[in-house]
Order: C-alpha cells, then sequence, then structure tokens
C-alpha cells in the first residue's frame, strides 16, 4: 500500500494516501526506502518518524506501508555482535557501504550463511506450547543459546532436523490443533515496542558481584533490579568499564550507547571487543544519529536482553545515557511537549516503563525456567537534569553517583 509525501520537517513525515494504516506499522520512505515508523494519525493524514536523514525527502515521493510493527532479528550470533540502532550488523553494513552509510541501505542482524550446530530437546510427537525449548546451539563457550516456540504457537512436533544449520533453515515443523503448519527456524521476529511474555515475576536477594567495592557494600544491585548512574561522562564511562570487566553472576550483557560522541562510542566498542569470552552485544548510535534512531536502539536493546532472560540466562541491559529517551526535539515536533525544546509529557511513564521491564521472572513454557533481567540507565550530572534524577530515585532500586566512588575509579 502506497502513499503520498506531503510535508517533511526534520524526522516528522506527513504522508496521505494511506487509509487502514495502524500505529507502529513500518514505512519505507522515498526512493531510497528510508525506513520509518507511524507515530499518529489523524483523519486525511499518517505521521510518522524517519528513522535516518530526511535530506533527501520531498514532497510527493512516495511511502510505502509494510503493513507490520518494527521488529528485531533474534536467534544465534547476537553475542560478540555490534549493531547500529536499527538492528543492523555494522559489519553487514561497512561491507555494503565502507565509511560511510547512505541512507536506506539494508542490512540483516544475523549472519545468515553461518552455520549453527542444532541439538534437539525435543522427538517427533512431543506436544509444544510457547516457550519451550526446541532444542539448543553452542553460541559462546560459556552460552548455550536455547531456541525456543514463538509466542503464541503450539502443537505436535511433526519433523525435527538436527546438525549443521543457517539460521534460515528449517529445524523443526509444529502441527497445530487447527492443521496449520508451522515451520520454524532457529530466529524469532520481536516487535521492539511489544514486551516479551512471561508467566509471573519475582523478586530476588542474589547481589550481582560488580567487583567495585562501594557499590557492592553501600549500593549493592541484586540480579532482576535496577540501578541509576549519575556522572560525568568520563566517570561514568569508567564505572561501566568496571561492570564490563567484573561481572561475577551474569550471563548476558546488552550495552546500548546513544547519545555519546564518536570518541567515547569507539572506547565502548575497543572495550567489548578486548574481552577473552564474547557475553556482550554492543548497540552504538552516536550523537549525530537521527533522535528517533537513538530512541529505537533503546527498545532494541530491550527486546535482545528480554530475549536471553527468557532462556534462563541472568542478562542486563546498560542504557547510557537516559537522555536520549527524552527526545526534545521530535516530542516538540510531534506536539507531546508542554512547551517548545521541553520533555515530552509522558516522560516518567517513559523511563518508568523501562525499569519496569527488570525483574526475576517464570518463563512463559511448560517446564519451570527462570531467568533475570537487571536495568542499569545513565544520566549526566547537573541542574538541568535533578528532576529527572528526582524522579528515577523513585523508581530504581538503587542509585549510583561516580563522585562517591572517585577512590575506587582512582585506583584502576
Amino acid at each position: 500500500m502506497n502513499g503520498n509525501i506531503i510535508k517533511v520537517s526534520g524526522p516528522v513525515v506527513g504522508i496521505e494516501g494511506l487509509p487502514g494504516t495502524k500505529m507502529g506499522d513500518t514505512l519505507y520512505l522515498g526512493t531510497s526506502r528510508i525506513i520509518g515508523e507511524v507515530t499518529r494519525l489523524t483523519h486525511d493524514r499518517v505521521w510518522a518518524l524517519a528513522y535516518e536523514t530526511t535530506d533527501e525527502l520531498k514532497p510527493g515521493d512516495t511511502a510505502e506501508c509494510a503493513g507490520t510493527p518494527l521488529t528485531m532479528e533474534l536467534g544465534p550470533g547476537l553475542l560478540g555482535s555490534v549493531y547500529d540502532g536499527l538492528g543492523r550488523s555494522l559489519d553487514a553494513l561497512y561491507a555494503k557501504t565502507g565509511n560511510f552509510i547512505t541512507p536506506g541501505t539494508q542490512a540483516p542482524t544475523l549472519d545468515h550463511t553461518k552455520r549453527w550446530s542444532f541439538h534437539p530437546s525435543v522427538t517427533v510427537g512431543a506436544k509444544v506450547t510457547s516457550g519451550d525449548v526446541l532444542g539448543t546451539v553452542p553460541e559462546t563457550a560459556s552460552v548455550t543459546h536455547k531456541i525456543m516456540v514463538p509466542a503464541g504457537i503450539s502443537g505436535t512436533v511433526a519433523e525435527m532436523h538436527s546438525g549443521e544449520r543457517t539460521v534460515d533453515e528449517i529445524v523443526v515443523i509444529v502441527k497445530a490443533a487447527d492443521g496449520a503448519d508451522y515451520k520454524l527456524t532457529m530466529t524469532q521476529h520481536q516487535a521492539i515496542r511489544m514486551e516479551r511474555p512471561y508467566k509471573q515475576k519475582h523478586r530476588s536477594e542474589i547481589q550481582i558481584q560488580t567487583g567495585i567495592s562501594e557499590i557492592d557494600q553501600n549500593a549493592p544491585l541484586v540480579l532482576g533490579g535496577s540501578a541509576l548512574l549519575v556522572g560525568e561522562d568520563d566517570n561514568r564511562q569508567t564505572v561501566l568499564k568496571q561492570l564490563l570487566e567484573n561481572r561475577k553472576n551474569l550471563d548476558v550483557l546488552v550495552y546500548v550507547a546513544c547519545g555519546l560522541s564518536g570518541s567515547a562510542c569507539a572506547d565502548v566498542l575497543q572495550l567489548c571487543q578486548a574481552q577473552s569470552e564474547q557475553k556482550t552485544v554492543l548497540i552504538l548510535s552516536p550523537c549525530d544519529t537521527e533522535a528517533a534512531q537513538q530512541e529505537s536502539s533503546v527498545r532494541r536493546g530491550l527486546a535482545i536482553a528480554s530475549y536471553y532472560r527468557d532462556m534462563g540466562l541472568n542478562a542486563m541491559l546498560i542504557l547510557d545515557n537516559l537522555m536520549t529517551s527524552v527526545n526534545s526535539e521530535v516530542a516538540g515536533l510531534m506536539g507531546e511537549s508542554a512547551y517548545e525544546g521541553g520533555p515530552p509529557i509522558n516522560l516518567n511513564s517513559r523511563l518508568g516503563a523501562f525499569f519496569a521491564s527488570a525483574g526475576v521472572v517464570t518463563c512463559e513454557s511448560a517446564e519451570t525456567r527462570q531467568g533475570s533481567l537487571s536495568v542499569i540507565g545513565t544520566l549526566p550530572p547537573g541542574e538541568a537534569f535533578h528532576q529527572i534524577e528526582k524522579s528515577l530515585t523513585r523508581i530504581v532500586s538503587t542509585v549510583w553517583r561516580t563522585e562517591d566512588l572517585k577512590g575506587r575509579c582512582a585506583n584502576d
């Protein structure tokens, strides 16, 4: 279904001629097919946010509606990889475009040529339902990747294929009660704005060993807890570096670096790639990327971290920094702020929803399986952010301030 662009104002694009479009639908804008998302509907227009620069867009260009929400490709090969805010592998992007990314360039999240050793966990004739483990893949030396039944699917295993497979090849066929055949591969496609289902959320008393004595003794964080880290850029990076190097009882860490300088992103990249064992997924959206793409990177990071949580692993999500959730520029253009250049009216609920994802959960599955997701967000100090910090202290489990950790940081 195609429509016509009638207005372009920064990342906001107005479109006519798309009846039946739904909120959250994916759009392809202009001849370059820049990715956008429907964020507002009026009686005769669709308003979308573009996730890449709109310099090439103009009134009269075509807008195509995909009819599906923005999704994140999930499967073996995420650990040790680096992505941009649209979930595109930076290695795949570089192979296509070199040092400069052309707007509209498509690149996969997973490597679709690599072969993985699939070991079945069920047999033909077994009854399975959403979240059940169909088989396993040794993703790294210490992380066993569980291939799970996607949400909303249940039935009887009709076929099972083991051995070396790509993420596109069918590993299991599930026959539903209505006779439908679900041909399942090792990948799932998760809508980035939809929370992954689970049975029940619990509280934990197991402390995460951060390797920073002042935190572990005075402001501890438990598995499934949430923390706010407040400090200047250099000091925040020092603390986060220690977390990356010293995490004791975490299986997977998803690091979302958005709104940072290019040099800061390069430092994070170098640190993650220097690890002897890959347990990290890195999503980079530097300060010069579109504000909408920075916000998208947060959603994608949450989708990945929740996915590993549902395998029964202990995952941590770090958002560096929280100001990318404010999106004052976009909020003003979309009429979502009380005054021009101000934060979104629903800022507290946005931030609250991010930290609410933390917790220990009983995963959706016929078997009893628990996983945890711990969440850390960072914030610069200063009067401009005082109100946001004050609001977050009512939401998070603990607050860390780098000024209280200076002794420890200086020693490292």
